[in-house]
């Protein structure tokens, strides 16, 4: 055999190598993009703790059941604390130059770039590029949604949950949403349902679960509940949100969209995404809020 057969049959023996190492680098480097995303939102149970001021958050195990488990987020906040204020995502100019409302993006990047000190996701939405759709691709909402007095749009489906400056808070029982509700809300978002009335689960309550995202309010207390939870269903939310002390409650968009972040300056707690995170939205619905004050 001379030199030249021995190099011509070598060279399928390093492609195997190099195919060999190459696929071993990708799954290396795959476990390490998993790990580090468990990281990124590992938590663990946190008793009722003040993150900000008029803002508290508590995270819990849920029993597994049919109709629930994994953790369940709750922020509860008073809308009469000093320096409380919302945000909902504006429509963005270049969207609608072309069509569309909305620039797409993940909540906790909305959060860190607003400065919130709480932000969830809101609407459900239509992307341009469908279930590919990245950061910066447009869409629009599927619901009504109202950010700093300005509707996006009257959906015939909309439950609208609306505050006004003052950040009072109401519910519209009936859809769409009235034009006298719009022309006095400056913040609002929707659902499909109202998931709770009066306190008391909408009979419509579906029994199978999914990762949930919920709004709910207290129109005579001024208080609002953000609740997101890993596995859950309708009827079991409407149940956890009455017991929390809500009056009424929508479903937000849900599923793979379900994100929750909580503000750099939370107070307590590790901040950062608490759950979800991965999707980008169309929508955010956000809350502001001061520091808490240290301890004298």
């Amino acid at each position: 055999m001379n030199r030249s057969d021995e190099i011509f049959e070598t060279r399928p023996v390093r492609r195997r190598r190099k195919l060999k190492w190459a696929v071993l680098g990708l799954i290396a480097s795959i476990a390490l993009v998993c790990l580090g995303c468990w990281l990124w939102t590992f938590r663990s149970p946190v008793q009722t703790t003040e993150i900000f001021r008029g803002v508290t958050y508590t995270c819990e195990q849920l029993p597994e059941t049919s109709e629930s488990g994994g953790l369940l987020h709750v922020v509860e906040v008073d809308l009469t604390a000093p320096g409380v204020d919302l945000y909902v995502t504006p429509m963005h100019p270049g969207a609608l130059e072309k069509g569309w409302q909305y620039e797409m993006s993940w909540p906790w990047w909305q959060g860190r770039a607003k400065g919130l000190a709480v932000a969830v996701n809101a609407n459900l939405f239509q992307a341009k590029d469908g279930g590919f759709a990245l950061p910066g691709s447009y869409a629009r909402s599927a619901e009504t949604a109202v950010s700093a007095g300005v509707t996006n749009h009257i959906d015939p489906n909309s439950y609208l949950v609306w505050f006004e400056r003052n950040l009072t808070p109401h519910v519209e029982r009936t859809k769409p949403p009235s034009q006298a509700a719009l022309d006095r809300a400056y913040w609002g978002v929707s659902g499909q349902g109202v998931l709770l009335e009066n306190g008391k689960i909408n009979s419509s309550a579906s029994a199978v679960t999914d990762r949930l995202t919920l709004l709910g309010v207290d129109t005579r207390r001024a208080r609002l509940w953000l609740v997101a939870v890993d596995k859950a269903s309708q009827r079991f939310a409407g149940q956890l949100m009455s017991d929390l002390g809500a009056e009424y409650a929508i479903q937000l968009d849900s599923g793979d969209s379900t994100c929750m972040f909580l503000g750099s300056a939370a107070e307590g707690v590790r901040s950062g995404t608490v759950i979800g995170g991965w999707r980008p939205v169309a929508t955010t619905f956000g809350v502001r809020a001061l520091p808490v004050e240290p301890a004298r």
